[in-house]
């Protein structure tokens, strides 16, 4: 048994502990923000900023949107003390989104109320208060623990996404109806929008801007419902019969996933009033590649759903990039025998952004968190074709929304880029693609079509007539490739046909143009196919030597 005096030490050791541990504990609570007083704090810096602005911006009753906007901004605060995975500026935006009345119009990129412009800038300025009152924490405030500085870090990063979409708010963009085209003897049907109006300041697209609705279309009872109860994602479902349900596995089969892609929600062009720079603003939400599959492929290639019939709720949007070489080449890739659609002919680079992480492939986001459709060309060139392209290499051109005999309502993100090398070192370059993700996806013959050249003239030069004669009319050309080709050369095409038909007389507008522009592409379109353009080549993948003639496309 312990003497007394062992037992007395235990009690002095045990109170030292006691006297010592239980005010640290405490104060190590306080610090990192996790005690009722603190989270207190943190909901008051949100209401009185942030939550002061978003009832502002409501319509409905004073006493009821103030009573919304507290009890919203209390839930953040405990949905960031309970899980810091989520504050992020993508995560905050998504909230800021919420807030709003329509999910195509997201608050953090369209504003709200009679002036759209104002009300963000009164956000980014609510954001900038909120990030300063969290730095002013003292240490009794919570204001020394890293999730208080990190709230502080997203409020600045948030508030700098809203003052430049305030800035895009001021100016007014261009109207421009979309450009109808019919192709491959009228069975294609593009819609291409947002094109250059011309070569002159002011027409081509300097940005692009990207809001992220967390929803995703999936279908009914399948793997794609599963996995966005996984990641937490409200879902809209895709009700299939039993027997569309077989055909859908049966379809799904061999496929190497059945991925997260964008849907679109909504296209829109805004203009900065300071610097009258041109961005494209993309609403996306998700949509599993089998709802893809269920609603916008006809016949065989999806459930044998007539085309007239599919809905195309999935609205996805893909990526088509034309890489530009240094001695003056489009260049192009034949899909290959693995794929679907074999051997058709598309942009040099082409492919999909990831919206769920999958094995090998991370997310395409930007430094903020939120999808970027760049970055994921970047990652798509260099999978395919091995080039070592930034996202501010690439241009975008436009968008096309198309049906086709196989495909209806998918939309292309279409752009350019202009790389440092030929088309020799293009193609022997591309022999060096990503073995599991491009090397399979593309034939070993890389085609390079002659870029027409670049003139002050606003006479169109015959080879881009007969580049774009040759595209209307080729039957193995993807939508994407025809899309991205008419894109390209838009601002030749405007010039053209809105320069005066007299001397004296005014330049047409865009919408007095349109008209003319789409007559000519129709003029084009013939009964059978046409050649190739004069000085097309085609190299060997990996060593760069020129394929027969007789090969030609």
């Amino acid at each position: 048994m312990p003497d007394a005096k062992t037992f007395t030490d235990w009690i002095s050791a045990a109170a030292n502990v006691f006297t010592v541990g239980v005010p640290f504990t405490v104060l190590l609570l306080w610090i990192s923000g996790r005690n009722p007083l603190v989270r207190s704090a943190l909901a008051r810096d949100r209401r009185r900023t942030v939550g002061r602005v978003l009832a502002s911006l409501a319509e409905g009753p004073v006493v009821t949107e103030r009573v919304r906007a507290r009890r919203a901004c209390g839930e953040r605060v405990r949905a960031v003390l309970a899980d810091t995975t989520c504050l992020t500026p993508a995560e905050e935006l998504r909230w800021l989104d919420q807030r709003g009345a329509d999910s195509d119009h997201p608050l953090s990129a369209l504003g709200a109320g009679p002036d759209p412009a104002e009300s963000l800038r009164e956000l980014a300025d609510a954001y900038r208060r909120l990030g300063a009152r969290q730095r002013a924490r003292g240490l009794l405030g919570g204001g020394s623990a890293p999730l208080i500085a990190m709230q502080a870090d997203t409020a600045d990063a948030v508030a700098t996404h809203l003052g430049e979409a305030a800035a895009f708010m001021r100016g007014g963009a261009p109207t421009m109806g979309a450009l109808s085209v019919r192709c491959e003897a009228g069975t294609s049907r593009l819609e291409l929008s947002n094109l250059a109006p011309g070569a002159g300041p002011g027409g081509l697209l300097n940005a692009l801007s990207v809001s992220h609705v967390r929803e995703r279309w999936v279908v009914a009872g399948g793997l794609s419902e599963a996995l966005a109860e996984e990641d937490g994602t409200p879902t809209r479902t895709v009700e299939l019969t039993p027997s569309q349900r077989r055909v859908l596995e049966d379809r799904m089969i061999g496929k190497a996933f059945d991925g997260v892609l964008p849907s679109l929600r909504a296209v829109r062009l805004q203009r900065d009033g300071m610097s009258g720079w041109l961005r494209l603003h993309l609403t996306l939400a998700e949509a599993s590649y089998s709802a893809v599959v269920a609603t916008q492929y006809v016949g065989s290639r999806g459930l044998g759903t007539p085309r007239a019939e599919l809905s195309a709720q999935a609205a996805v949007l893909t990526l088509s990039c034309l890489p530009v070489t240094s001695d003056g080449y489009l260049v192009l890739a034949r899909r290959s025998e693995h794929v679907p659609f074999p051997h058709r002919l598309n942009p040099g680079v082409n492919g999909n952004l990831e919206m769920r992480p999958r094995f090998g492939i991370g997310h395409d986001n930007d430094p903020l968190g939120l999808p970027d459709p760049l970055r994921a060309l970047a990652r798509e060139a260099c999978e395919e074709l091995a080039l070592e392209v930034t996202p501010s290499d690439i241009q975008v051109s436009g968008t096309c929304r198309f049906d086709t005999d196989d495909e209806v309502g998918t939309t292309v993100l279409l752009s350019s880029c202009r790389t440092g090398l030929t088309a020799h070192e293009v193609a022997v370059r591309a022999g060096r693609a990503d073995p599991a993700e491009g090397l399979w996806e593309v034939d070993d013959t890389i085609v390079f079509v002659l870029a027409p050249p670049t003139t002050t003239s606003t006479e169109l030069h015959p080879l881009l007539v007969e580049t774009l004669r040759w595209t209307l009319n080729a039957a193995d050309h993807q939508p994407h490739l025809t899309s991205c080709l008419l894109a390209h050369h838009s601002a030749q095409l405007h010039d053209h046909f809105r320069g005066p038909g007299e001397p004296g007389a005014r330049r047409l507008t865009v919408e007095e143009a349109r008209p003319r522009v789409e007559a000519f592409l129709h003029s084009l379109v013939t009964s059978g196919p046409v050649p190739p353009p004069e000085g097309t080549i085609l190299l060997k993948r990996g060593t760069g030597e020129a394929v027969e003639v007789s090969a030609q496309p």
